[in-house]
């Protein structure tokens, strides 16, 4: 008699779930968590916005007082450009500007025949104030508003007024200067900037007070 195959045909058992099934969602829920974990470490670690540095306050009742504003709003310039926060430099441009003697800028370039050509051209008084801001950028943030001097200067026929030359000490990385920040006063009694260039000391006598200068300790 032949045995029986029913037995031994008989159904292998039907798997369970899979492993992978199992593990997929828990494995999805850690990296959902780890994302958030990182993004909030990478949130926190980021550096805060700083607010924006305030408007220099603008003072043009002195000679020294406006020589002063006009250093200041340089530096902020300078400082918003070293943030690169273009439309913050450009704002402290805009304060030094409310500050120039344009007329006395433009009539100094009518003197000069080679700058003739820019006359009219909108751009001449905004070029002007950063050629002041590139010329003591290396002096800048070493300016000492406690070493101030003041002294009439020669002045011109077209000039607004007798011209006041304030010349502020600065320090820089190798060497001094004297910021020299030459001021007129306008028919409104405002005093405004017309040139500010700076001068290297070439030994002790020259850096001395000049016999015609007055010192300042603060300006008013």
């Amino acid at each position: 008699m032949k045995p029986s195959t029913n037995d031994s045909r008989r159904s292998p058992p039907r798997a369970g779930p899979s492993w992978r099934s199992a593990v997929a969602p828990r494995l999805a829920l850690a990296v959902f968590s780890l994302g958030g974990l990182l993004a909030l470490l990478l949130t926190a670690c980021r550096p805060a916005p700083q607010a924006a540095e305030p408007d220099v306050e603008l003072r043009q009742d002195s000679p020294e007082q406006v020589a002063f504003s006009a250093l200041r709003a340089i530096q902020a310039a300078l400082r918003a450009q070293h943030r690169g926060e273009p439309e913050q430099a450009r704002r402290f441009h805009a304060q030094l500007r409310s500050i120039a003697a344009e007329r006395d800028i433009v009539a100094r370039f009518e003197r000069a025949p080679q700058y003739r050509m820019l006359l009219g051209n909108d751009e001449v008084v905004p070029g002007v104030i950063k050629n002041w801001i590139a010329a003591i950028a290396y002096y800048a943030e070493g300016v000492d508003f406690s070493q101030v001097t003041t002294a009439r200067a020669v002045g011109s026929p077209d000039e607004s007024s007798e011209p006041v030359l304030v010349r502020v000490h600065a320090r820089g990385r190798d060497d001094d200067a004297w910021i020299q920040v030459r001021c007129v006063q306008g028919d409104d009694q405002r005093w405004r900037v017309s040139l500010i260039t700076f001068h290297v000391p070439k030994g002790a006598d020259d850096a001395s007070l000049s016999p015609a200068s007055r010192p300042v300790h603060r300006a008013p």
